[in-house]
């Protein structure tokens, strides 16, 4: 089935060709995708708010030149789950460059186009953020490298020739945006029997040609993922050989590794939960193999990287999991003692 034959509109291939598709299912529908995203905001929000408290109320003093970079990279993670579960709710049309906020932007008529790219951006964020984090590590544990950025000037440089990047790569996306129709119809070559969300008004297309996302999306990674495996194996290597003739001490060295190493469990694990859709999406685009079911739950398992990213920092950095622990505890006191006093009423009055 192609896209050209005897159909020369979106509204008559519909009508023709699409009649001969697969019907689309509950699980590819917009509504399922945007109700199960935000149903997991209810959990994500408050964890995001309470670790947010943690890193700026709870950071002892002498983790204070850490706590900056916590909150930074927690910021982007709490940016991009707000924006995953509420505002942009991204309804992606993997492996088309293809898709529409379903959040609460789309219901103020916010441009496709803007949700896209500022979606775009905060993902890209949480990666960057968390390169400056093992830099700010390096940086700060490593007193003498050819590889350490010493002077201010040059760390701000870094900072902001990598910030630079991280707000302008996907501009060229945008630059020459397609005919809606016309490119529609092109992608129904590549995918005959997409979703029947696809024919909505409301899907933007935003390339055609996949060479050019790909290209930007893979230099995004590439850039981040090198910053963050040098200064983290870098920040290990130096702590497991060069110090050892330092003037620090070795209980000094120890409480450093042990940070470094609860930092790089705080990254990996959340990042670990998003191989396999990413491993998924990787294949449908390189297949053109297109299921919109999977689309969605993917991107829903990818909105939970926030979440978990809290639950591993409370649990692995020992100032907040001991409040955490102090917190609960307290509940559970308090709900102990209001049943039993409950429960002392009840007989007084019925003995």
């Amino acid at each position: 089935m192609n896209a050209s034959d005897h159909t020369s509109t979106i509204t008559d291939y519909f009508r023709t060709n699409y009649t001969k598709c697969p019907k689309s299912t509950f699980f590819d529908s917009p509504t399922f995708h945007t109700w199960s995203c935000h149903i997991i905001s209810l959990f994500t929000l408050p964890m995001n708010v309470y670790a947010t408290y943690l890193i700026i109320v709870k950071t002892p003093r002498k983790l204070q030149q850490m706590k900056y970079c916590l909150l930074h990279l927690h910021s982007w993670c709490f940016f991009t789950d707000l924006l995953s579960g509420v505002f942009v709710v991204p309804y992606t049309l993997v492996p088309l460059c293809a898709g529409h906020g379903a959040g609460l932007l789309s219901d103020l008529n916010v441009p496709q186009p803007f949700q896209i790219y500022t979606f775009v951006v905060a993902v890209a964020g949480v990666g960057f953020a968390i390169a400056f984090m093992f830099e700010n590590r390096q940086n700060s544990m490593i007193s003498e490298s050819w590889f350490r950025i010493q002077n201010k000037s040059s760390r701000f440089l870094f900072y902001t020739l990598n910030y630079a990047f991280m707000i302008s790569f996907p501009i060229p996306a945008f630059l020459d945006v397609p005919d809606q129709e016309t490119a529609k119809m092109e992608l129904l070559q590549l995918i005959p029997c997409p979703t029947i969300h696809f024919f909505s008004d409301k899907v933007f297309v935003l390339i055609v040609q996949q060479t050019m996302s790909f290209m930007l999306v893979s230099a995004a990674l590439f850039l981040a993922f090198v910053q963050i495996l040098f200064f983290a194996i870098h920040s290990f290597w130096c702590l497991s050989n060069t110090m050892k003739n330092s003037r620090v001490s070795e209980k000094t060295r120890k409480l450093q590794r042990k940070f470094l190493l609860a930092v790089s469990i705080q990254v990996i694990i959340p990042l670990a939960v998003c191989v396999l859709p990413v491993v998924y999406i990787t294949f449908s685009m390189f297949k053109q193999f297109h299921s919109q079911a999977l689309n969605n739950i993917c991107f829903m398992i990818m909105s939970l990287h926030g979440f978990l990213d809290s639950i591993v920092m409370i649990y692995v950095i020992t100032p907040y999991r001991e409040y955490t622990k102090t917190v609960l505890f307290r509940t559970y006191q308090k709900r102990q003692s209001i049943i039993s006093v409950v429960g002392a009423e009840s007989t007084r009055y019925t003995s």
